[in-house]
């Protein structure tokens, strides 16, 4: 498999392309917390994104936020 698997597989909401944000909640030099939105009004959907850092910037998880 490659990236375009990855890249097309996923489903999204229209909205999602103009309506994103990303606000760090909590870092260090090795981890951090990432709260996004995605949507807007009735299709908005809250995450909480843990990041680890070795020699770049993973994703650790995705967790939805109610």
């Amino acid at each position: 498999m490659d990236y375009d698997y990855f890249t097309h597989a996923q489903d999204f909401f229209e909205s999602w392309l103009t309506h994103i944000n990303a606000k760090v909640i909590k870092q260090t030099l090795s981890q951090s917390e990432v709260q996004l939105s995605l949507g807007e009004k009735d299709l908005l959907n809250k995450y909480k994104v843990e990041l680890n850092h070795e020699s770049c910037w993973k994703i650790n998880s995705v967790q939805p936020v109610s």
